[in-house]
Parts: structure tokens; sequence; C-alpha cells
């Protein structure tokens, strides 16, 4: 056997020192990709909880994608609806998400939790409104425009509030053709151009089906037939 020289001993252990260093970095590797994978998985079983900013109601709130789309079908909010995503405010039809699992089973809307009544325009009064994007299909869905400044508009209010509210076969969803600010009936809000109204009250009626059935003067006379079936004077 030879001898071994002085010089051969630091070499072999700095081949130890090598292998070590090499053992080590691939303990720090599986750890780093360790880690990693734990927090894709726990940002993914938390990615449903996560909020939104949303404005309405003139307040600015937190709301869950649920919750949103909870929203987004009631009528609570609109595609006006303004939430906070990627750093600036947009309208809530724009966002990515808010295409996705909207509507029930074949394109149905759900029919948990949904208002007898509601104001559709409420966070931008006298904004346009697309009527089939809140029609409630399954229930006969009557659209009431309306101003604060019209007679007739603020009479029969509360007796067709009162008919959505015991006849759960029919909904009300009511647009505020008036613009913040306006004093007097705003005839040339974007609104009111939008669906040419030239008196108010005006109906616009959609069948459980979600077609439309009846509008402006038919409607009317509609919508009194049915609340004088319903409704006596004086209740």
């Amino acid at each position: 056997m030879r001898k071994k020289s002085g010089n051969e001993v630091p070499r072999f252990r700095c081949r130890c020192l090598s292998e070590t260093k090499k053992l080590w970095g691939t303990r720090i590797l599986f750890i780093a990709f360790a880690f990693s994978l734990l927090l894709t998985i726990s940002y993914g079983c938390g990615a449903s909880e996560r909020t939104y900013r949303i404005r309405t109601g003139g307040e600015t709130v937190s709301m869950t994608l649920k919750e949103i789309r909870s929203g987004y079908r009631s009528g609570r909010l609109t595609k006006r609806t303004p939430i906070f995503y990627r750093k600036r405010w947009i309208p809530l039809e724009e966002w990515p998400e808010l295409g996705r699992g909207i509507s029930g089973e074949n394109g149905a809307e759900t029919q948990v939790n949904i208002p007898p009544v509601l104001v559709l325009n409420a966070d931008s009064p006298g904004a346009e409104v697309v009527l089939e994007n809140f029609v409630v299909k399954g229930r006969t869905t009557i659209f009431d425009f309306y101003s604060r400044y019209c007679g007739p508009c603020v009479q029969i209010a509360p007796y067709l509030e009162k008919f959505a509210t015991q006849n759960r076969d029919y909904v009300v969803r009511k647009i505020d053709i008036n613009r913040r600010g306006y004093t007097g009936i705003d005839w040339n809000s974007p609104v009111a151009r939008q669906h040419s109204l030239e008196s108010i009250p005006h109906f616009v009626i959609f069948g459980p089906d979600g077609r439309k059935r009846w509008e402006g003067a038919e409607a009317y006379e509609r919508v009194l037939g049915w609340l004088e079936q319903e409704i006596e004077p004086g209740k």
C-alpha cells in the first residue's frame, strides 16, 4: 500500500466538502419547490374568498366573487357598477369574471333570494339600462320608468310594490329617469332618450319566458288591471 502524501488528505477533504455543498444545494432547491407548491395550493384554496372593492349605494364595500355574482343576478349590481380591478376603477361590464357563472342552467337566472322590487340604476340614476339584462326568467318582469317629480308615478308606486311583494310570479324593476341634481322630469336623460320616453309612468312587461309582451299604453292598462284585481283601494 502506497503511503499517502501530505497533500492527499486535503484533496479528499475538499471532495467531501464539495459533495456536501451539492447535497445541501439539492435540499435547498427541493425545499424551495415544496414551499412554492404549498403557496400555490393555499392560494387556490382561498381564491374563492378573495374580496373586491365595489361602489354601490353611494359607498365602497368589499364583496367576494360569489356575492358579486349574486348581486348581479338579483339586479342590485348592474353592468355600470364600478369595481376596483388592476389598480383602477372599471364598470362591472368590463370585469373579466362577470360572464363566468352568472347564469344558471340553460341561461335561466337563479330564483333564490330575488327581491320583488328593485331600482336598477340606483347607483347612477338617469343612466342607460338594457332591460334584457335584468329580466327574471320564470316570472313576469315589470319594468317601471319613473321620476320623483311625476305625480302618477308616486301615486302608483306603493300599490305596484305591494302587488309584487304579494305575488311571487311577478317582479318589479324600477328605473329612475332623473339624473342627480336635475329638477323636474328629466326627459333628456340618457335612459329617457334610450327608450324614447314621451310619458311616464312607462311600463315594459316581459313574460316568464323572457320575451317582451307589452309596452307603453298597453302595458299600462295591463298593470292597472292587475292592481285592481289584487289590491283593494285603501289597503
